[in-house]
């Protein structure tokens, strides 16, 4: 979690949609799905996907809320929600379909892919004049049947993310979440095979810095999801995982590795969050964000026990690490701080939620 400059936070203040001093829960008026942006990867086949979601979490209109930490005073809390009760819904419906173009297929009548969403929750973690950030975590199940009910696949997932708000906007869990799923479950049945030439170009937008970072990132994701067939895209994720000065970009690209199983990942992560392989631009000693980043990198390797691998330097932030790498190995979604908890209640109450 990088500091920022007081002008940096100020504008994030201005334009961060869910950020208004004068509420401290505020109405999400529009909330568009985030596209990857990265194009048909795969050769245009016959297959024809209805996407159907079912959101079983107890209802609640709060997409995302955190406290504001003000200095001199006591935090604050910061949180937006919709009026429209399948908003969550409508954001997984939206990534889903955008992974069925990406895969090939075409949205419609046909098989049936169905993605029930068991607990999903987006906490904002703002300071005084230190950062903005997301976290999000949350457990899904998939399941695909043909056209006349046999089922063809069917897979659980466990997602978790922490990023820059700065950089991303709230909506993009719910479609990174829902990328996965669909992808995954998907592939699961037909196993199709990206096209070669499709992967390079998303892995040459992923080094070209010109671009939005945003789209930077979601190359990166995509890579992770369907690039382990082509042998130059994890030495590739390598170099910006070694190299890129973006947190972001070499954060999601510790992710992506890991998704694909690379050869010397799990060594080389281990290394650097025990400190003992040294990256210009890693801190897991003293940055939360980074540290979890890559224990959850290796958790999707299958590592274990991977509490006793948070440095002992590491103080600020270390509960909530130890929560999220304690959901990575068992699905136990990390509990809603007391304070949080209390703030988001009186805030719904006075707005009659």
């Amino acid at each position: 979690m990088r500091k920022l400059s007081r002008t940096a936070v100020a504008a994030a203040l201005v334009f961060a949609p869910l950020v208004c001093l004068s509420a401290p829960l505020s109405k999400i008026k529009e909330i568009p799905a985030v596209s990857a942006g990265v194009g048909r990867l795969f050769p245009e086949g016959p297959e024809t996907i209805k996407i159907v979601v079912k959101d079983e979490r107890p209802p609640d209109p709060v997409l995302i809320a955190g406290l504001m930490e003000r200095a001199l005073m006591s935090a604050a809390l910061i949180a937006g929600y919709s009026e429209n009760p399948r908003a969550v819904a409508e954001l997984f419906e939206a990534g889903a379909k955008e992974a069925v173009q990406i895969l090939g297929m075409k949205p419609g009548e046909g098989a049936v892919l169905e993605i029930t969403i068991k607990d999903f929750r987006i906490e904002s973690v703002t300071h005084a004049f230190g950062g903005l950030n997301m976290i999000a975590f949350g457990n899904v199940q998939t399941s695909l049947k043909s056209a006349d009910g046999a089922e063809l696949a069917a897979k659980s997932f466990r997602y978790a993310s922490w990023d820059s708000s700065l950089k991303l906007p709230f909506q993009t869990n719910y479609a990174r979440a829902a990328w996965e799923a669909a992808a995954k479950t998907l592939q699961a049945h037909f196993a199709k095979k990206p096209d070669p030439e499709a992967v390079q170009r998303v892995l040459a937008s992923a080094f070209d810095k010109t671009r939005d970072d945003a789209q930077r990132t979601f190359a990166i994701y995509w890579l992770g999801l369907v690039g382990q067939d082509v042998p130059s895209v994890p030495e590739k994720l390598f170099t910006l995982f070694r190299q890129d000065k973006d947190q972001t970009i070499y954060e999601t690209s510790a992710v992506a590795l890991a998704r694909l199983s690379a050869p010397g990942a799990r060594e080389e992560f281990e290394a650097v969050v025990s400190g003992s392989k040294k990256l210009a631009e890693w801190d897991p000693k003293t940055d939360a964000e980074e540290t979890w980043t890559l224990l959850h990198a290796l958790a999707i390797l299958g590592g274990t026990e991977l509490g006793q691998k948070i440095p002992s330097t590491l103080q600020r932030h270390r509960e909530r690490v130890t929560d999220l790498v304690r959901f990575d190995e068992t699905g136990e979604s990390p509990k809603m701080s007391p304070k949080l908890a209390d703030e988001l209640t009186k805030a719904k109450a006075k707005k009659k939620l």
